[in-house]
């Protein structure tokens, strides 16, 4: 298992152009991805899932019947969830807000493909929330995190 500190991400911009984002999981490490809702979920859909990059990994494994080994890439993510109580998009004129889901729970967390990832997305902290301590002041680059934070578009 080898550890990566920054994943790059090519995309095609609006206007038919490639680019690239660079997701650094100390400095910029927030992404989107495509959503895998269930059609028949909540009628309040998002296209878009968003996570925080804890981790780039590219692991070297040996499948079952195959003799060669293979390298296989992955991400360690924080999940973010959506403030339920906040209306956003382009009908409402407001910026989506999301918060990184608990992280006692097990399910805040998972593991990514990073060729599910889109590009890296810029969060702006939503300054009316609550600030909420932070478990390695070291890792971050303050000692304290928001509660919600806003998407920018």
């Amino acid at each position: 298992m080898y550890r990566h500190e920054v994943l790059r991400v090519n995309y095609t911009t609006y206007d038919m152009h490639r680019a690239q984002d660079s997701v650094n999981i100390r400095t910029s490490p927030y992404i989107m991805a495509l959503a895998h809702e269930d059609d028949d979920e909540e009628a309040d859909w998002h296209p878009y899932w968003y996570a925080k990059v804890l981790s780039v990994f590219h692991v070297k494994v040996r499948m079952v019947g195959h003799p060669d080994t293979q390298k296989i890439d992955v991400l360690w993510v924080q999940w973010f969830g959506r403030d339920p109580d906040h209306k956003g998009g382009f009908s409402t004129r407001r910026l989506h807000c999301i918060g990184l889901m608990d992280p006692e729970d097990p399910a805040s967390y998972g593991f990514l493909d990073p060729s599910d990832v889109l590009r890296a997305v810029h969060l702006i902290p939503a300054f009316s929330s609550r600030r909420t301590p932070s478990e390695g002041a070291d890792s971050d680059r303050d000692a304290t995190k928001w509660e919600f934070y806003y998407v920018s578009m």
